[in-house]
């Protein structure tokens, strides 16, 4: 699921770009070149439907693939039609439907039961940006851009808005998933001894309908009240109680160490970066391609592309890091409950039974399940690694937190030019500026 967010993000970040304003031939051009994608997605599923069920993760990687270059094509170099009224939104939206309708139509053309479910569990991470793009627009109308606010205001309005989204999102999700209540049995009595145990609470247990046929569970929220533990159909249907309460125990163990709390603030970091970049490197592209003499078009695509690379390598390797140490730490969580680490071992077997045997397969995230299953069972034989971990997570924990204040200092740094220690970040910056910019336009020079 991580990656495709990543996809997600990508289309939202293209649906920024302030391309032309299309004539009636452009918007059939664009219409008529989207209807042809979306008849070549049915075709290479028919061309693949022998393999499609072992290979539908790669063909709708390449389906993602294609949508984003439609996406791109369109927004740099067709334009959307757009009435002067709420523009951001008009442009998230248009962006969300057309490539929510690709996903749609790749799912509907493989299996008619399941074309719904992808989209569902897409459609809640879409909200936060409709919401801020709407806001925007709002308050454009009476005359306040949020571009030109100071940069510590628009950090501390987006930690409240990710705040509030953090407490208020989990029954979005929950309905959003057509989560519906966990049958009581047996095993809903011993999860709930369990959560009792590590005095975890929560809004109810689910059962997590949109992944039926994944073998996985989750939680959801930070508030007691709307803080939900979700398990899917297959995982309780191909796992033993034991293993169950095992998975459980691992998922406590992120509300444990708040890590739901730890992955907005990881993700900050892109924030950070990405003005950092425009801070440092920003005017000396553009003074570059103005010596360039290059079009509109493949200026665009110069500013572009660097934030779009920002954003997955940022993902992939910064949240990614962090998203392995707190799934490792996590899977030590258990122990601290009691729970044996064969338990543990054979709990990660099961689901990589159920999910088709995925045992060793890489994963940028989660590290794999073999990876895992040979780390506890080195916890097993040396309890020291446990502490070990631990203290790993706590320096890069500082090590992120150190980079972060740097950057916020930087980015700072012009609302108070004559105070220190801010002087001397602006020093520092106007001459990484400066160099950067002699460096990149030297050559037309």
């Amino acid at each position: 699921m991580f990656t495709y967010l990543i996809f997600l993000m990508l289309v939202l970040l293209i649906s920024t770009i302030k391309g032309p304003v299309p004539d009636l031939y452009t918007v059939s051009l664009a219409a008529g070149t989207y209807l042809g994608l979306l008849g070549w997605i049915v075709i290479q599923n028919r061309l693949f439907n022998r393999t499609l069920y072992r290979a539908k993760d790669k063909i709708l990687f390449l389906v993602n693939c294609e949508l984003i270059s439609y996406l791109f094509f369109l927004y740099l170099f067709l334009g959307i039609p757009k009435i002067n009224l709420f523009v951001e939104t008009q442009s998230t939206l248009c962006a969300l439907v057309l490539y929510f309708v690709g996903l749609f139509t790749f799912h509907y053309s493989s299996s008619r039961t399941e074309a719904t479910k992808h989209l569902l569990l897409l459609l809640p991470f879409t909200l936060p940006l409709l919401i801020y793009t709407l806001i925007s627009d709002t308050l454009t109308l009476f005359g306040v851009s949020l571009d030109n606010l100071p940069v510590y205001q628009l950090i501390l309005l987006s930690l409240f808005f990710a705040v509030s989204l953090i407490i208020l999102l989990p029954p979005i999700l929950v309905r959003c998933w057509r989560c519906v209540p966990m049958e009581q049995s047996p095993l809903h009595n011993n999860l709930e001894a369990l959560c009792a145990k590590a005095k975890f609470r929560h809004g109810g247990m689910k059962i997590w309908t949109v992944l039926n046929l994944n073998p996985t569970a989750a939680i959801v929220g930070i508030i007691p009240r709307l803080r939900y533990v979700m398990f899917t159909r297959a995982l309780l249907n191909h796992l033993s109680p034991e293993c169950v309460e095992a998975v459980l125990a691992h998922e406590i163990g992120h509300s444990a160490y708040h890590h739901l709390l730890k992955f907005p603030f990881i993700l900050l970091g892109m924030a950070i970066a990405t003005m950092l970049f425009e801070s440092f490197v920003g005017s000396g592209i553009t003074q570059a391609l103005s010596l360039m003499g290059a079009s509109p078009t493949v200026a665009l695509i110069m500013v572009f592309v660097p934030y779009a690379l920002i954003l997955v390598l940022y993902v992939r390797f910064v949240f990614g890091y962090f998203s392995r140490l707190f799934e490792r730490q996590a899977d030590l969580y258990g122990l601290s409950l009691g729970i044996p680490s064969s338990t543990l071992i054979q709990a990660f077997e099961e689901v990589s039974h159920a999910a088709g045997g995925i045992r060793d397969v890489p994963s940028w995230h989660h590290y794999s399940i073999g990876q895992r299953i040979e780390f506890l069972q080195k916890v097993t034989n040396n309890e020291s690694l446990i502490n070990k971990h631990h203290r790993r997570v706590w320096r890069a924990l500082c090590t992120y937190c150190f980079f972060l204040i740097i950057g916020l200092f930087f980015l700072s740094a012009p609302a108070f030019p004559q105070t220190q220690p801010w002087k001397t970040f602006n020093e520092i910056g106007a001459s990484i500026e400066s160099q950067f910019t002699q460096w990149i336009t030297w050559p037309f020079k």
